[in-house]
């Protein structure tokens, strides 16, 4: 669970479990080990020496029970944006944004998608153990995930989408490489946001909206972002382009990419493969219904009507 733009809501961001039979939600994490220095104002600052180098922990760091996390030694999980679980059921990997207090999608997401502050944090649940760590730190805009595997079904990696950045990259689990973070992709023409595999190992992801030429722009001329961040969000240009992404398994390779210019459908935040199709799910908080398109379609490059 997360906020979106400035609203307020009865339950905290966290992590939640549905039981189906009632209908009701049942907390799991809502508060995270503080790992770092935490501001007057409530945002976590990372604690370590390379600003400007993921960190990734193996294992997790200050790995905690969930029930001993209290005010003297943890905080609030301040935005739980997505989320995925080991195929064994024993890891839940979590991903969080940014930590300033009432952080949230939309607007609440505004100033780190101009400043692209290394923010960003990635947790893993331990449901053996009801354990809560942090597996990455000092990433920018931590949002999509997914778990990645050998052939034997170990967990080998962490793929993650650096929203704000345009870019893909993965997290190191194990092998040669293992507490390294790997850039895959950069300078994406879009947001690249959730992330999901279908039947034949091919990576779906949805890349919400379009990379607009004035953030291109703003980035290469850091100086301006001062005077921008002083202009409210509603009085930017926004793009309604929207797109899907296709990779090969490992990653490597784009295998399909089809944009829509939003004309029926906003904010692709993550595909869905079920079957034969791609489910997209919209952002847009005043979308109706579930839209799909043929996955063969999306893969011979015709555009979904």
């Amino acid at each position: 669970m997360a906020r979106l733009d400035f609203h307020d809501y009865e339950n905290d961001p966290g992590l939640y479990k549905l039981d189906l039979k009632s209908g009701t939600f049942i907390p799991v994490v809502t508060r995270v080990p503080v790992t770092g220095n935490l501001r007057p104002d409530g945002l976590e600052i990372p604690n370590h020496a390379n600003d400007n180098q993921e960190v990734v922990h193996l294992p997790p760091y200050k790995q905690t029970d969930v029930t001993s996390l209290e005010a003297s030694n943890s905080r609030v999980l301040q935005f739980c944006n997505d989320l995925d679980i080991s195929r064994d059921g024993q890891h839940i990997y979590i991903t969080e944004p940014f930590s300033h207090p009432k952080a949230s999608s939309g607007l609440g997401a505004f100033a780190e998608g101009i400043t692209l502050a290394r923010n960003g944090r990635v947790w893993r649940y331990d449901t053996d153990t009801q354990q809560v760590g942090l597996v990455l730190e000092n990433n920018i805009f931590s949002d999509g995930i997914l778990i990645e595997y050998d052939a034997s079904g170990n967990e080998t990696g962490l793929l993650i989408s650096e929203t704000v950045n345009s870019r893909i990259g993965r997290v190191h689990l194990s092998g040669e490489k293992a507490g390294e973070y790997e850039l895959l992709w950069d300078d994406l023409p879009g947001l690249p946001d959730g992330m999901d595999r279908d039947s034949e190992g091919r990576i779906w992801v949805g890349l919400i909206k379009d990379r607009t030429a004035l953030m291109t722009w703003m980035h290469r001329n850091p100086w301006l972002k001062p005077l921008v961040l002083r202009i409210p969000p509603h009085l930017l240009p926004a793009s309604k382009g929207t797109a899907v992404l296709g990779l090969s398994p490992d990653a490597s390779r784009v295998i399909a990419y089809t944009h829509h210019d939003g004309s029926r459908l906003l904010d692709i935040s993550v595909v869905v493969p079920v079957g034969k199709d791609l489910y997209l799910s919209s952002f847009y908080k005043n979308n109706a219904g579930i839209h799909s398109v043929p996955i063969k379609a999306v893969l011979g490059g015709s555009s979904p009507e």
